[in-house]
């Protein structure tokens, strides 16, 4: 049985104060300045994250595997509520957000010129990283339900709804920056390959690039 401590909670406490942002290491990247100043989550919206975080586990059933694609349809629309208020309500988020939607469409500008074609895969890109926030989101709900099936775990979860939002932020953060930061490594090994070659092999191999993207 997981042992639930104060020593935990405390733990994540200074994380969020930043006084160990080595362990959100690209998040930590692309927050540099907010690092610098301490990252600090309004109590609101924690309070509001945690109450959408509990109506979206009374939405779930019971049985079965929590993944997106296999939610009935009320908890799809509820995650995507969720997912919009995090990239509205958490600047933080957005900032990531914007990072990893950015990243890969540099990666794409190397391949195409074609501005119809590029705005259709930014709005992909966008997809990708509401579906990585999506999952940190389902991830939290799934550690609620395990938590509901622990000794105490109830009682742990009526006291710190607002640490458990924290923690989806925080890994949400960490999520986007790492595919962020994997993309843009992405572009500068392909950015002066890119020149050198044909529009034909250009194509071929931003194609090539896309089998390998980020899985979540």
């Amino acid at each position: 049985m997981r042992q639930i401590t104060n020593e935990l909670v405390a733990e994540f406490e200074n994380d969020l104060r930043c006084r160990n942002p080595g362990r959100y290491k690209m998040a930590g990247k692309v927050l540099e300045d907010e690092l610098e100043m301490g990252i600090s989550f309004d109590t609101k919206v924690l309070e509001q994250l945690a109450d959408k975080l509990f109506a979206l586990r009374d939405l779930i059933p019971e049985q079965g595997r929590i993944a997106y694609q296999l939610l009935p349809q009320d908890c799809k629309e509820m995650t995507d509520q969720l997912v919009e208020f995090l990239l509205s309500e958490v600047p933080e988020i957005r900032k990531c957000f914007d990072c990893y939607v950015d990243a890969k469409y540099k990666l794409s500008e190397l391949y195409a010129t074609d501005n119809k074609w590029l705005k259709s895969q930014k709005e992909k890109y966008e997809k990708e990283a509401k579906k990585i926030l999506a999952n940190r989101i389902l991830s939290g709900v799934k550690t609620i339900c395990r938590l509901e099936k622990e000794e105490k775990g109830a009682a742990y979860l009526a006291k710190h709804r607002e640490y458990l939002a924290s923690r989806i932020i925080m890994e949400a953060m960490d999520m986007l920056a790492q595919a962020a930061s994997e993309q843009e490594e992405a572009f500068n090994r392909q950015q002066n390959i890119a020149g050198e070659l044909s529009k034909e092999a250009k194509k071929e191999l931003f194609i090539k690039n896309q089998d390998k993207g980020y899985e979540h």
